[in-house]
């Protein structure tokens, strides 16, 4: 009878966590601003504040624990998240007007677009040994499959081209043609699909990471699409001053989140998900 109790509490334990100890922060970043809404209360919180600062991108590093911003103005910089204290941003590289940002956790390097130089760019996590991986025509967004090793990127384009290619700026291929100015783009690794935010149509759409199967998820009519990222079940996304939630599937309808009042670009999905290093079982 014990045993049967000991193994209740556990099992109460280990349901409560599952839905208590993930916690899910929502970032996101506007001119001058960069802001965090706990998805749980819906309370919203100004991380840092940059007068004049376009900031259109968002990156994380889940195991150094700091986010990557990049300023139109010509860097790109850090500070430690999560953060209870004041922020002190520090300086990582200075870059030509980066517009798309993201994080190699694998081998802690740094990727960006400059559209207006025409470059993909990567360097170390503390800002050295910068490179050049790719001259492409006005590259804007890009997302990391770490697990495959490729590099996704799209293009500030009407009639743009969403590419592929190796971390070394090799083997590239086109995934989808015809996209519309696409400065929002994620790799969704549980589903195996690269889902993307059109500025000028306002359509969500997605693709399996060969360029089959292309869905639209949702055409918005919203226009002024930027951020874009996913968890789980959802996809977040902004437009205007609005961030949006909706369904993975197709069909589904999008719900605001919050509403800022500045433009809202950069999207990121703070995802952590809490350790249990000690467990106490009582017997009865």
């Amino acid at each position: 009878m014990n045993e049967h109790k000991t193994l209740l509490v556990m099992i109460s334990v280990l349901s409560w966590c599952a839905v208590n100890c993930k916690e899910e922060k929502l970032l996101y970043s506007t001119h001058s601003y960069v802001k965090e809404i706990d998805l749980k209360s819906g309370d919203v919180k100004v991380l840092l504040f940059l007068a004049g600062s376009y900031m259109f991108s968002l990156a994380y590093d889940y195991d150094g624990r700091y986010l990557y911003i990049p300023r139109r103005s010509g860097d790109i910089i850090k500070f430690p998240y999560p953060n209870n204290q004041t922020v002190q941003f520090e300086i990582v590289v200075s870059v030509n007007a980066p517009l798309g940002i993201a994080f190699d956790s694998v081998n802690k390097h740094i990727y960006w677009t400059e559209d207006e130089k025409g470059k993909i760019m990567r360097c170390n996590a503390d800002g050295t040994n910068k490179t050049t991986i790719l001259d492409e025509t006005q590259p804007s967004a890009l997302s990391i499959d770490v697990e495959n090793r490729w590099i996704y990127y799209s293009q500030e384009l009407n009639n743009g081209n969403i590419y592929r290619l190796t971390f070394d700026g090799k083997n590239r291929r086109v995934i989808y043609n015809l996209s519309s100015y696409v400065y929002g783009i994620q790799v969704d690794v549980i589903d195996m699909r690269l889902y993307w935010n059109e500025f000028s149509t306002g359509d969500i759409k997605s693709v399996w990471y060969n360029g089959s199967n292309v869905q639209t998820v949702v055409s918005t009519n919203l226009r002024n699409n930027w951020g874009l990222d996913t968890n789980d079940d959802f996809i977040f996304f902004s437009s205007h001053h609005s961030i949006f939630k909706m369904a993975k599937s197709v069909g589904q309808t999008p719900t605001v989140v919050h509403i800022d009042t500045n433009q809202i670009y950069g999207v990121f999905l703070y995802k952590y998900q809490v350790n249990l290093h000690y467990v106490c079982f009582v017997e009865f």
